[in-house]
C-alpha cells in the first residue's frame, strides 16, 4: 500500500481488498510451518491423474448425456422437477 505507483494487477488487488480489514503480519519461514508444509509438498501430476480417473459404464454415461440433451432442450428426465 505503500508503492507510489501501482500497476493493473496490483490496483485490482487493492480495490478487491479494500472492502476488508486484516493486518499482514511477516512470519519467518521457520516459523511459518504450515505453508513451508504446504508449499513443500511433492505433486507428481502424473501420479494424481491416475488417482482421479474413475472408470464410468457405458449404460451410466449414455444416461447422463441423454439427461443433459433433455435439460438442454428444456425438458426434465423427471417432468416438471428442477433442481438448482
Amino acid at each position: 500500500m505503500s508503492s507510489a505507483k501501482l500497476n493493473a494487477t496490483e490496483q485490482r488487488w487493492v480495490a478487491e481488498l479494500a472492502d476488508y480489514n486484516f493486518t499482514i503480519k511477516y512470519r519467518p519461514g521457520k516459523s511459518n510451518v504450515v505453508a513451508d508444509i504446504l508449499s513443500g509438498m511433492p505433486l507428481d501430476m502424473g501420479q494424481y491423474a491416475q488417482q482421479s480417473i474413475e472408470e464410468v459404464p457405458k449404460d451410466v454415461l449414455e444416461a447422463t448425456l441423454q439427461a443433459v440433451r433433455e435439460q438442454a432442450k428444456g425438458q426434465h428426465p423427471m417432468g416438471n422437477c428442477y433442481f438448482r
